[in-house]
């Protein structure tokens, strides 16, 4: 029987230190995207989910490439695929009911950004922009202008997530920031596809390529210091080391990286202990994955 995944370290400390300034910084969040949130429930209630239907969300890791689609054809069950999944030719054979986008790289402008970051983000609008199916398209509300100039097909249909701009450390208030609908923090964009996910009522939910390895090419350039990341995808034969997606911005250093992947998979704890709490069934079947909070399977 699945428990409720530990997401402290220290539960006194959660309680006491973070619970009372926090509730203030709720409350104060809420109040500000209370019309965003109902905005987005009314807009969801839209969306038609068949009562029996599972989700499958496609991550965009290594091991999403010993996936065989073919085996999902004939199958009741809808698609939704993260980042840059539609810059692959397997975006056209999978036909995604859903795509979500949380990476500011999707909406700020081409060039600032590195040359292999650039061409990835420009096939993905490509994509899109060639969808003969219908796309609901799940992106945060500052994104709205941009993503709006890059699209260009009617078949493709913007929900703007309101983006709360917080990470709360206490986990009965980030677990009540979910029952308000109020998205997680923009860490991980399957963090917040399983979000989307029980807010369009899925009831049962498959992972794949969730690898969340990322920690393993965490490095530093023995010549100029400077900390970088191997990106590693489905799609792309060889990693590509990147100090920033942003050219001109400094680097993050070491400790900001490993901070970032903890919070990612305390995150992942809390969406799992939310998917136990409102009986949705996740199972993790990445052929390869680090994430311990989900049930996995073949």
């Amino acid at each position: 029987m699945r428990t409720m995944y530990k997401v402290s370290i220290s539960a006194k400390k959660d309680s006491f230190i973070y619970f009372f300034p926090e509730s203030i910084i709720f409350f104060v969040k809420y109040v500000a995207l209370l019309l965003s949130v109902v905005k987005v429930r009314k807009r969801l209630k839209q969306i038609e989910v068949g009562d029996d239907k599972s989700l499958t969300i496609l991550g965009n890791g290594p091991s999403l490439k010993n996936l065989d689609f073919s085996r999902y054809n004939e199958r009741e069950i809808d698609f939704l695929t993260v980042n840059n999944f539609p810059n692959s030719e397997t975006f056209f054979s999978v036909k995604p009911e859903y795509v979500v986008f949380i990476d500011t790289m999707f909406w700020i402008p081409y060039e600032k950004l590195e040359s292999h970051m650039s061409k990835s983000v420009g096939g993905t609008f490509e994509s899109l922009n060639k969808s003969t199916w219908r796309v609901t398209l799940f992106v945060p509300a500052v994104s709205e202008k941009v993503i709006k100039e890059r699209i260009h097909n009617d078949n493709i249909k913007l929900v703007l997530l309101p983006d709360v701009g917080y990470e709360f450390e206490n986990a009965f208030l980030a677990n009540l920031s979910l029952k308000v609908g109020i998205p997680p923090p923009r860490l991980n964009v399957v963090v917040t596809s399983i979000y989307i996910a029980s807010l369009l009522n899925y009831r049962s939910i498959e992972v794949f390529g969730m690898d969340m390895d990322r920690f393993v090419d965490i490095g530093v350039d023995q010549t100029t210091n400077d900390a970088y990341l191997g990106h590693r995808y489905f799609n792309v034969e060889k990693k590509v080391k990147s100090k920033n997606k942003v050219i001109g911005k400094h680097p993050n250093n070491m400790y900001i990286r490993l901070l970032r992947e903890a919070k990612t998979f305390r995150w992942f704890g809390i969406m799992s202990n939310y998917a136990l709490e409102n009986n949705i069934k996740i199972v993790n079947k990445s052929s390869f994955s680090m994430l311990d909070m989900f049930k996995r399977g073949g």
